[in-house]
């Protein structure tokens, strides 16, 4: 049997606590959108790809896996997650053969909006290129300020490891990480959906953790 279909994982994803209803909603999720954070989308190419979404994980934000690797990098990568499960007590769902869905415990069910995380799964299992550009990103930013859900979706997809990077690297030595990551990741959903009227995200997401970090 391949380690990828190991029985670990298996009892894992059948019988973790508090699985999760997979939401797929439109404008339901705006009316939510105060209360529950976007789930991060992580694209593993190879193992070192999922380090930045586990740690965004430890800062209680869910986040959705998408392996794009061979079968002993996912397999790595679900043994990971497995016992993340197992010792946080955090919840797993496969939404498909090659998409999990990773809640930390306490929080809500994942909110996959049609015209959001699944249009990105859409875009990434046909190969494309979904990296955020800059002229996109200008394009976006009003489009978020006015509530578009899609737009919002592609800008925290942008900066959802960034701003997890840059919680490590500026949290001070008194602050666990995954407090750190927690205060990245709100701060992105406040600026995702109150985007800086003049300036970059990147630039006003940096100011705000060096400021909150401190």
């Amino acid at each position: 049997m391949p380690r990828s279909e190991s029985a670990r994982n298996r009892h894992a994803f059948a019988t973790c606590p508090r699985r999760r209803t997979l939401w797929l909603v439109g404008d339901e999720l705006r009316a939510r959108a105060a209360d529950e954070p976007f789930p991060r989308l992580s694209v593993v190419r190879s193992f070192n790809d999922a380090k930045a979404g586990v740690a965004t994980l430890a800062g209680g934000v869910p986040v959705v896996f998408v392996f794009r690797c061979d079968d002993p990098n996912r397999s790595r990568v679900l043994d990971v997650l497995t016992g993340w499960s197992i010792g946080t007590g955090g919840s797993l769902d496969r939404i498909g053969p090659n998409t999990v869905s990773a809640c930390p415990a306490g929080t809500g069910p994942v909110a996959l909006a049609r015209s959001g995380v699944v249009s990105v799964l859409d875009e990434v299992f046909a190969d494309a290129d979904v990296r955020l550009t800059r002229d996109e990103e200008e394009r976006l930013l009003p489009l978020a300020a006015a509530g578009a859900v899609e737009a919002q979706r592609r800008l925290l997809d942008g900066y959802g490891e960034l701003a997890t990077v840059i919680a490590l690297w500026l949290r001070p030595s008194t602050m666990s990480a995954a407090h750190a990551v927690a205060l990245a990741q709100e701060e992105l959903d406040r600026l995702v959906r109150w985007p800086p009227r003049r300036g970059t995200l990147l630039a006003a997401l940096f100011r705000r953790l060096e400021s909150l970090l401190a």
